[in-house]
C-alpha cells in the first residue's frame, strides 16, 4: 500500500482518491488516571496560548484499508496532550487525519506564512489550505472531504467556491499522523486577512524551486511534497 518518499520522512498511500471515510461519533473510553493528566496539560495550555487554544473535536483514524478508512472523532485536547506528553500515546492512540491543499490560480500557487501566534508551526511556510478534519464535515456517518477542504479555504483566504482534485492520502512518519492532500483550483483570489496567517502571497509556478530552496528550513515539510507533486 505504501508508496516511500525519501524526503521529508513522509509515504503517499497507494489507495483510491475515492475511498470513503466513515467516522463513528463517539470516541474510545479512557481511564481516570489519563483523564486527568490530559487536564492538567491542557489548563497549562490555556495559561500559555489563552483563547488561541480551543477544545474542538478532530479526527483520529482507526483502520485503513482499500475498501475503507475508519476513524473517530476526539476531542482536541486529546490532540494536544499527546504532543506535550508522547507517552500518554500508548493510552489514546491518537493518529491525527487532516488535510492539506495546494491552492492554483492559473499559473501560480498560493503560499502562506503562519503566525507566531498558532500552536501548529508557528512562523513556516506552507500551502493553504489545511487544518483537522471536524464535524462540519460529518454526515450520515461518513467525512465529506470536499466539503472540508472549501470551508478551510473559505476561512483562510475568503474563497468559497473551488475545483477540488483529491489526490490521496500522505503519512507523514515524524508526526504519526495521515493527511489527506487535493489540489484546489480557483479563479477569483481575494486573500482575507485572518489569525492564522501573518501574510499570504501568490508565487509563479518558475519560481518555486528557488523559493523552497531559500527558505527550505521554514517549510512545513508536506507543503514541500506538494510542492514537488505540482512540478
Amino acid at each position: 500500500m505504501w508508496q516511500t518518499f525519501l524526503r521529508y520522512g513522509m509515504k503517499r498511500l497507494e489507495i483510491n482518491p475515492l475511498t470513503p471515510i466513515h467516522a463513528l461519533f463517539t470516541a474510545p473510553p479512557i481511564d481516570k488516571e489519563t483523564k486527568e493528566a490530559i487536564e492538567a496539560i491542557w489548563e497549562t495550555g490555556k495559561k500559555r496560548w489563552g483563547d488561541s487554544l480551543f477544545n474542538g473535536k478532530l479526527f483520529s483514524v482507526l483502520s485503513i484499508e482499500q475498501e475503507r478508512i475508519t476513524g473517530y472523532f476526539a476531542e482536541y485536547k486529546w490532540f494536544y496532550a499527546v504532543k506535550e506528553d508522547p507517552s500518554l500515546q500508548e493510552k489514546l492512540n491518537i493518529v491525527p487525519l487532516s488535510i492539506s491543499g495546494i491552492t492554483v490560480k492559473g499559473r501560480s500557487v498560493l503560499i502562506g506564512k503562519r503566525s507566531f501566534s498558532v500552536t501548529e508551526s508557528p512562523g513556516m511556510y506552507e500551502c493553504p489550505p489545511s487544518g483537522g478534519i471536524d464535524m462540519r464535515a460529518f454526515k450520515e456517518g461518513l467525512i465529506d472531504v470536499e466539503r472540508q477542504f472549501l470551508i478551510e479555504l473559505d476561512e483562510e483566504i475568503g474563497v468559497a467556491k473551488g475545483r477540488v482534485k483529491r489526490q490521496g492520502l500522505v503519512y507523514d512518519d515524524l508526526r504519526n499522523a495521515y493527511e489527506y492532500t487535493a489540489l484546489i483550483e480557483i479563479d477569483e483570489a481575494p486573500l482575507v486577512s485572518n489569525t492564522e496567517y501573518d501574510s499570504l502571497f501568490w508565487l509563479p509556478f518558475e519560481d518555486i524551486g528557488f523559493f523552497t530552496t531559500a527558505e527550505h528550513p521554514r517549510f512545513v515539510p508536506l507543503s514541500l511534497l506538494l510542492l514537488d507533486e505540482l512540478g
